[in-house]
């Protein structure tokens, strides 16, 4: 439960500090391009490189998706020994009931998890936060979004409770 009760909060104040603080991008000019008109891909994958890093991020569409309706953003971070599809396997949340006229989006942290434990090596507090930053401006410049809801939510996995999640 402490656990649990412990990345609500980081994973708010992550998305908040990415979205208040904007930092200097390696991506091209999509964080000031709108992708309002345009189609996406057949792909629900893109990758890019944020700090000098290859990062991933997994995405699904509200079905039917129309290329001109602004629609708000969930970013689901995974816990840790995982993956952003294994949150949205898990957790069902692209069933229609929750995501129906969402964009769902599911980065992975590096490693298999997110900076801050002691554990984690791969990518500094900073790295992460830019990276989500990054991934909300490359998502802002695929698709229509109301950059005036933009969400979090998190999961973890503890040694209390296996096997629950969320």
């Amino acid at each position: 439960m402490a656990i649990s009760s412990m990345l609500l909060p980081l994973v708010a104040s992550i998305l908040q500090f990415a979205l208040a603080h904007p930092q200097p991008q390696e991506l091209t000019a999509t964080s000031t391009i709108s992708g309002c008109g345009k189609t996406p891909g057949l792909f629900s994958y893109r990758d890019f490189r944020s700090s000098g890093k290859k990062r991933i991020y997994k995405f699904h569409l509200p079905l039917p998706y129309d290329v001109n309706t602004r629609y708000p953003v969930v970013v689901g971070f995974h816990g840790s020994s995982s993956i952003g599809s294994f949150l949205e396997l898990d957790t069902k949340l692209d069933e229609e009931r929750y995501s129906g006229d969402k964009i769902m989006i599911y980065p992975d942290g590096l490693g298999g998890s997110w900076a801050g434990p002691t554990y984690h090596k791969d990518s500094t507090v900073a790295e992460d936060v830019h990276f989500v930053k990054d991934v909300i401006n490359h998502v802002k410049g695929q698709f229509c979004v109301d950059e005036e809801n933009v969400f979090g939510v998190g999961c973890v996995i503890t040694s209390i409770s296996p096997g629950k999640i969320c």
